[in-house]
């Protein structure tokens, strides 16, 4: 079931990809995670910083997809909603706890160090409503694609 958990994690994180690329598009908001992490990483503003910072966040997304496997799926029945409520909750977590603890990091415009307010709220709202959402994309994506994979290979994947 690990490899199933990872797995779905890397689909979820590409579908949260392609969701925060429509955002840009549609300037909606200008959050562009990839490159903030590959910027961080790499200090390059381009298609090297974006790859880097995409490969880490399918990585973080595969590993998030373990988490489901060990911690929610023990306790509520593993489906598109549980994986809702568990992007929820790490788009809440993140945003109030792990974006206030990395200064002069700045996830939605890079070559920008400045400090991120909680939930990337002096973006202005579209930016915290399209962060929020695509964790939630993410995590109902994770449970989604976890489910039908668990019941083709076992049969079912609830304990």
């Amino acid at each position: 079931m690990v490899e199933i958990g990872f797995c779905a994690g890397v689909i979820g994180s590409i579908a949260e990809t392609v969701f925060t690329t429509i955002v840009r598009a549609l300037h909606v908001s200008p959050v562009n995670r990839e490159m903030a992490i590959g910027y961080f990483l790499t200090h390059s503003i381009g298609v090297l910083g974006w790859c880097v910072g995409f490969l880490v966040h399918v990585v973080v997304g595969g590993l998030l997809g373990w988490l489901y496997v060990f911690g929610f799926i023990k306790l509520i029945k593993s489906d598109w909603v549980t994986g809702t409520i568990y992007g929820f909750c790490i788009w809440f977590v993140t945003g109030l706890l792990v974006v206030s603890m990395i200064p002069g990091v700045d996830f939605v415009v890079p070559q920008q160090s400045r400090v991120v307010d909680p939930l990337w709220i002096n973006y202005g709202l579209n930016t915290v409503y399209a962060i929020g959402a695509s964790h939630i994309l993410f995590g109902g994506v994770l449970g989604g694609v976890f489910q039908i994979a668990c019941k083709k290979r076992f049969g079912d994947c609830d304990q």
